[in-house]
């Protein structure tokens, strides 16, 4: 069972993805990332890359964030993210797109779309961390200050990115949570 940890639409249940490609937050997990994040999340522009069913999107709009751009390459997982955002009514503050996760960032780019907040929580066994941070920053997509909340193994942690600062490092569990901070 998944649901919305606080805010607006806390409490609220979330449709969730039948499938061994994606692995959905859980709220053991979910709600320390929050807290960690919360000084940034008032107004902010989301960016949940790697959606699934949008709960990391729709946990920061529930949280106060200004408006979440939810992307993911498969069909079910934008029908769910949508389907989401319309029962916790945050439809209004947000954008689906279907496209690979390259695909979107060059198409953000092009719509000049900075973020305050990207999600990065690939699906299992795709180590697309590096090649993905890279092109935020080689696309300007992340405002100065803006952060970075990167969800992988805790046995496959994360390291020094060039242009970023690491601000949090937390283990929960086998779910390892980094946070990048652009502060150059």
């Amino acid at each position: 069972m998944l649901k919305v940890v606080a805010g607006s639409a806390g409490g609220l249940r979330l449709k969730t993805i039948d499938s061994d490609k994606t692995k959905p937050t859980l709220g053991r997990v979910k709600e320390p990332m929050f807290s960690m994040i919360e000084p940034y999340l008032t107004g902010a522009t989301v960016l949940d890359l790697f959606a699934g069913s949008g709960s990391l999107g729709i946990e920061a709009l529930s949280r106060g964030a200004g408006k979440c751009y939810f992307n993911d390459n498969q069909q079910n997982c934008c029908k769910i993210t949508q389907d989401n955002l319309i029962f916790t009514g945050l439809v209004n503050k947000a954008k689906v797109r279907k496209a690979d996760f390259s695909q979107a960032l060059l198409a953000y780019k092009a719509e000049n779309v900075t973020f305050d907040i990207v999600f990065l929580d690939p699906p299992y066994g795709m180590n697309y961390y590096e090649e993905v941070i890279n092109t935020i920053l080689e696309y300007n997509l992340l405002a100065r200050n803006g952060i970075i909340v990167a969800e992988h193994a805790f046995d496959k942690p994360l390291g020094e990115v060039q242009g970023l600062e690491i601000v949090k490092s937390k283990k929960y569990g086998t779910v390892g949570v980094t946070v990048y901070a652009n502060r150059y």
